[in-house]
């Protein structure tokens, strides 16, 4: 195959630092395959997960297993729904996508072709990343306050790290640049907002950066802070679903505070993700699942698949396990800020009649008075 060049900025900066936000293209996800799926296996103590995320040990019910779905229960879902989709693409992933739960203490690692993802643990709830494009052995690292922990992941990994990927200025997701930049020579930080430290590469909407086989587009997204970005990463060369890091503009079944931005700003935000292949896994910033769902359950309490998942969620939770990664399939049918046009939401904090920029507006003051018990 020809030649590419490892790291690269593929396309120029945006002009005197504006971001411009074009309609995201819109991309079909994969047809579906034309055989029926076979019969799920026996279960095994640990078992790849796709749509519902990071498995648990033990007892674990039937549909968070990577095996495509009984016919009993696929036939529960339209087959126009993200969970049916999601559940016929699976055996085109079978032999390549793997993750794998351990205690909470380490990482669980997802693997799609040439794309392999470590999370890494840091703070209380916060998570870094690791991307590994494994036909090359380069990564890239995201999001990093702790950086002891994610330099003892590239090193086990044994990889060339040119990029440092930061979503956003906050501490709790860029703390540990210095000691990155201290520790690789040569690795550029890159981000969307000047008050990142150390940052090198200013990256705008619509701009790439390769390394390695893969690509990372960055997607604008301001309103959790006024130069939030987000990476989605894929192969170019294969129609395999990406990877998108979502920082703290759309958690599991939630989103950011609007701490520079409004509901306008978010509402585009959701659009821009919800345009990416419902298949995408998702890797958000923290670790907020079962606060979120009690929220979103507050306002959606009859939606069948918020309620699925927030069972599987809280044996992941008990059990020691992370409920990343997500899918935008899956969060566009339980999370209420990507569902703002709904009419059960709309009635749930304001009128029907509302437009849906206000009822994100609505939907986030509701959310920030919320109390759980």
């Amino acid at each position: 195959r020809p030649t590419t060049p490892r790291c690269a900025i593929l396309a120029m900066r945006p002009k005197n630092g504006v971001n411009p936000l074009p309609p995201p293209p819109h991309r079909s996800p994969p047809p579906l395959p034309p055989s029926p799926p076979p019969p799920p296996p026996a279960f095994p103590p640990f078992a790849p997960s796709l749509p519902f995320g990071v498995p648990v040990a033990g007892a674990v019910p039937p549909f968070l297993f990577l095996a495509p779905l009984s016919p009993s229960f696929s036939s529960s879902f339209p087959s126009s729904s993200p969970f049916f989709a999601a559940s016929q693409t699976s055996q085109s992933l079978t032999s390549t996508k793997t993750l794998v739960s351990q205690p909470r203490s380490f990482s669980s690692t997802a693997t799609l072709p040439m794309i392999k993802v470590v999370p890494v643990p840091q703070l209380n709830d916060n998570f870094s990343y690791l991307v590994v494009d494994e036909s090359t052995s380069t990564g890239v690292v995201i999001d990093v306050a702790e950086p002891a922990a994610v330099i003892a992941a590239v090193e086990a990994e044994n990889i060339k790290l040119p990029y440092l990927l930061t979503t956003h200025h906050h501490a709790d997701h860029c703390a540990g640049n210095g000691a990155i930049v201290k520790k690789f020579e040569g690795i550029n930080v890159v981000g969307g907002d000047k008050r990142i430290p150390e940052l090198m590469k200013f990256v705008g909407n619509g701009d790439s950066v390769q390394f390695g086989d893969l690509i990372v587009k960055v997607f604008f997204v301001p309103c959790h802070t006024r130069g939030h970005v987000i990476y989605y990463i894929e192969n170019p060369v294969d129609e395999k679903p990406g990877v998108v890091f979502t920082g703290d503009t759309l958690f599991i079944g939630g989103c950011g505070y609007f701490f520079e931005g409004d509901g306008e700003q978010m509402h585009r935000a959701m659009e821009v993700i919800g345009s990416l292949p419902d298949d995408t896994l998702v890797y958000c910033g923290h670790e907020y699942t079962l606060s979120n769902f009690k929220f979103a359950l507050s306002v959606d309490p009859k939606n069948p698949h918020l309620l699925k998942k927030n069972e599987w969620a809280k044996a992941v939770r008990e059990s020691g396990g992370f409920t990343i990664p997500s899918s935008v399939g899956d969060e566009k049918a339980i999370n209420p800020f990507m569902r703002v046009g709904d009419a059960t939401i709309k009635a749930a904090v304001g009128s029907v009649s509302d437009s849906d920029v206000a009822t994100m507006t609505k939907l986030r003051e509701t959310k920030n008075s919320f109390k759980s018990s």
